[in-house]
């Protein structure tokens, strides 16, 4: 409680601990230190409170060490009075600070993905150029909880169409990728897993097993069989995001069970497989084994990302729709002879 009168000021609080200046005994180091005052606030005038709103004052050094009131020992009574004659009856302004509100609720308040998504412990597979937009939309966008799987470290090739930066080249995938969201926002809660899926490690199987949202960004073949083949201990979400040669298409494939649809999943895009070869029949392709990843793969960062972008905005219908079954949906980049079109949902 702060009191204005006669020209001087005095602040006095009570908590669990007691008075204010029994507090302080608690901030006698010669420093300065902050105050919190906690008041509840509506939404919109006239409305009950919905939360509390912190205050924070910088308070002035209190008495320490030999700086007591004259005539008292250097005790909490001489410390106590000196605080209350002199420290916080002088003739000077509260040194009141700027408060911002970081609560979920808060700092989600826009571009927040819907609820049923945000609160699924999230198992990412694959942090590469696919995986790291993904994981970082999924952050940014209100999902607090997710778990990064890579066994590839970074090499300097990645970086042209990767989230990350020259100083984590030679790191672990995951372990860079995870720090980067940690960093992105102040709720993430994010946690890596250096290995490849599936993990041999207990304590990896048990992260492994507690995400309910699982999602694929390799565009590899052995990884999917990994997944038919995991036993998961409960029903999943899975979700595949694979890109097609020259990121002209992304494939993604959702589905929802105690195992992943293997087969399913191969005869959704197998025609789409025999499309890709179609578009580029005329052209030298590269190695089947150079992927996104892969510096020489003819594909631009804004064609990654905005793929990558199309493929998070399905994954959230899927969820948020309580889709059952298995659903292949293909997004593509549309050019005509005026340029760039756009995206086109096949």
């Amino acid at each position: 409680r702060l009191d204005r009168a006669g020209g001087q000021q005095r602040v006095e609080a009570e908590g669990h601990g007691g008075s204010f200046f029994d507090m302080l005994g608690m901030i006698r180091d010669g420093k300065q230190h902050f105050l919190l005052l906690g008041f509840p606030v509506s939404e919109r005038v006239g409305e009950p409170p919905r939360q509390l709103h912190w205050q924070p004052v910088l308070l002035p050094v209190v008495s320490h060490g030999t700086k007591s009131a004259n005539g008292f020992r250097n005790n909490r009574l001489g410390y106590e009075h000196r605080d209350r004659m002199d420290v916080f009856r002088r003739k000077q302004a509260p040194d009141w600070q700027v408060a911002e509100n970081w609560s979920p609720s808060s700092t989600h308040a826009r571009g927040r993905i819907d609820q049923s998504l945000a609160v699924q412990q999230a198992l990412v597979i694959g942090a590469g150029a696919v995986g790291s937009v993904i994981a970082e939309l999924l952050v940014r966008s209100g999902s607090s909880s997710v778990v990064l799987c890579d066994h590839d470290n970074v090499e300097h090739g990645n970086l042209c169409r990767h989230t990350l930066r020259v100083e984590d080249v030679g790191q672990s995938k995951a372990v860079a990728v995870t720090n980067r969201l940690v960093g992105a926002h102040a709720h993430s809660k994010s946690q890596c897993l250096s290995s490849r899926f599936p993990p041999s490690m207990e304590p990896a199987k048990l992260l492994v097993d507690d995400c309910q949202l699982i999602i694929d960004c390799t565009g590899e073949d052995e990884l999917l069989l990994q997944l038919n083949r995991y036993h998961w201990k409960e029903a999943k979400f899975f979700c595949s995001i694979s890109l097609s040669y020259a990121a002209k298409r992304v494939y993604v494939f959702t589905a929802s069970g105690e195992t992943f649809p293997l087969n399913e999943f191969q005869q959704q895009i197998q025609p789409w497989l025999k499309k890709d070869l179609e578009d580029f029949s005329g052209e030298e392709l590269l190695q089947p084994e150079i992927g996104c990843w892969h510096p020489a793969f003819p594909a631009r960062i804004d064609d990654i990302w905005m793929l990558a972008s199309a493929a998070f905005r399905r994954l959230e219908e899927a969820v948020a729709s309580e889709e059952t079954g298995s659903r292949l949906v293909v997004f593509e980049r549309v050019f005509n002879a005026d340029g760039f079109q756009g995206i086109r949902r096949g």
